[in-house]
């Protein structure tokens, strides 16, 4: 089930320690750490949408025909993914267009900037499977999977179907 935290500034970094959590291991540590649990009909205070579907294609199907969008794909991630093909999504970029996901099995993090205000603290956005998230354009963020190395997502495009990001390094 997503959960949502807000990450203090000295908790950024990303770990290989962070990493081999599953999401529930990362969520105890988040709750156990002190970190403001955000409830998840707030999130759109922060700018962005997410939820929990009972089924990830009739919540693809309804997104799309919400947006008026016709064009998606679907990823997968294992273990035996390359690790060139995981550094495309953990370096922190954007994308010119919303960014939705729906993770149709597995679990994965997106840490998301609260805001574009420079020093904006990150949200970390726990998901499992059948949960998804809508992120605005020009929104910063990164995406890594949890310990268990499993993730299937669904993602749906507008007008421009595919996944260019804009790294922070480029942007």
């Amino acid at each position: 089930m997503l959960r949502a935290f807000l990450l203090p500034a000295e908790d950024e970094a990303l770990t290989e320690e962070l990493q081999a959590l599953s999401a529930a291991e990362l969520a105890t540590r988040c709750a156990e750490g002190g970190y403001q649990e955000v409830p998840l009909e707030e999130l759109e205070r922060y700018g962005f949408q997410g939820g929990h579907a009972e089924d990830a294609e009739e919540a693809a199907r309804s997104l799309m025909a919400e947006r008026g969008w016709e064009h998606r794909d679907e990823v997968h991630i294992t273990s035996a993914t390359p690790q060139a093909a995981l550094d495309k999504f953990s370096p922190e970029h954007f994308h010119d267009d919303d960014e939705v996901r729906i993770l149709s099995a597995g679990e994965g993090v997106f840490d998301v900037r609260a805001s574009n205000e420079a020093g904006a603290p990150y949200l970390r956005l726990i998901l499992g499977a059948r949960d998804w998230i809508s992120i605005p354009p020009g929104r910063y963020h990164r995406f890594w999977c949890t310990g268990p190395m499993l993730c299937s997502a669904i993602r749906l495009f507008g007008e421009n179907p595919q996944w260019a990001p804009i790294y922070r390094s480029e942007g």
